[in-house]
């Protein structure tokens, strides 16, 4: 006996895989067994099937690694799930991202990277590696647990412009510190956005090395839409129609970068005027500086040429 994998979808939102059992003898091309990586079809399967909380809760309870215990599913995505769990005693999460060994190996190497990152404003990451989750190889990575996020609070209500100041300026001050080391952060969304206490964090697990800044500038357009609920029927409030204008820029090179919107988040002149200014002051000065050493080179001349005019022609001098 064979068995060959059949997709079957059951309407436009589950989708499954069915085996069904065939009978053959000799092998035929047309049962031929197909010799596949680890986790080969993982692509095929997550292009069909949307994020399945239920699925993932069949593991809650379970250990991963023998070390870390799967707590509650708290969501997730098509590319994998997040569980709360403990990390030495102290409240975390664990994202864990089933795939092949090949992208288990670069998504290992990506979040060591990122580590290295420290900045006030960044989700800290405790640990990563690989592990086998059920007949799952996966890749997982553990980082402090936030008291909540802005998609959690989106869901209940918009933020004030107040509230949407204070919550752009800790994201503002992230990106800069990622784009200042080379990394973009890729993925820039409510839910991306967290609390610890009074503290705002962005999410680290997704940092992009070498990544575009301008994307993530374009998103801070996005967010501000989002969480002020802009439409076509509506404007928003400034300074944030301003700032959400030049972020939504269809032209990468056109878009505010970080120190522009927030200079005029800030209400102050923007960097590239500023600097400008202190150019022309600067050639201002040097100008003048010029223009006395002219008028000081020639009164000397001046004064040298008279004082020979004025010499006494010697005695008996012929």
């Amino acid at each position: 006996y064979a068995f060959r994998l059949t997709y079957a979808p059951e309407d436009n939102r589950e989708h499954r895989f069915v085996a069904q059992r065939c009978e053959f003898s000799p092998l035929t091309p047309d049962v031929m067994p197909v010799r596949r990586t680890y986790n080969s079809a993982l692509q095929e399967a997550r292009q069909a099937t949307p994020f399945n909380r239920e699925l993932w809760k069949q593991w809650e309870g379970q250990s991963l690694d023998l070390v870390f215990t799967l707590g509650r599913c708290t969501g997730g995505s098509s590319r994998g799930a997040v569980f709360e769990t403990l990390f030495q005693g102290r409240p975390a999460v664990i994202k864990i991202v089933p795939g092949t060994p090949e992208s288990i190996d670069a998504l290992v190497a990506s979040w060591k990277k990122a580590a290295s990152l420290s900045h006030r404003t960044l989700v800290e990451t405790l640990a990563s590696g690989e592990a086998v989750l059920g007949d799952m190889r996966c890749a997982y990575v553990v980082m402090e647990r936030a008291d909540e996020n802005l998609a959690e609070v989106l869901a209940e209500r918009l933020l004030a412009p107040p509230e949407t100041r204070d919550m752009v300026f800790p994201v503002l001050d992230a990106l800069h510190y990622l784009h200042a080391n080379g990394f973009a952060h890729g993925r820039l969304k409510p839910s991306n956005i967290m609390a610890f206490g009074e503290q705002l964090k962005i999410s680290s697990d997704s940092l992009v090395p070498g990544g575009d800044a301008a994307a993530d500038c374009r998103a801070i357009g996005v967010l501000l839409e989002e969480v002020l609920d802009a439409d076509q029927n509506s404007r928003l409030p400034e300074p944030f129609a301003e700032i959400a204008k030049n972020c939504l820029m269809p032209d990468p090179a056109g878009r505010w970068n970080i120190a522009r919107i927030e200079a005029y988040l800030r209400g102050e002149p923007e960097p590239a005027a500023r600097a400008r200014s202190r150019a022309s002051w600067w050639g201002l000065a040097a100008a003048v500086a010029v223009i006395l050493g002219l008028i000081a080179t020639w009164a000397w001349q001046h004064n040298n040429s008279n004082k020979n005019d004025s010499t006494p022609v010697p005695r008996g001098s012929v």
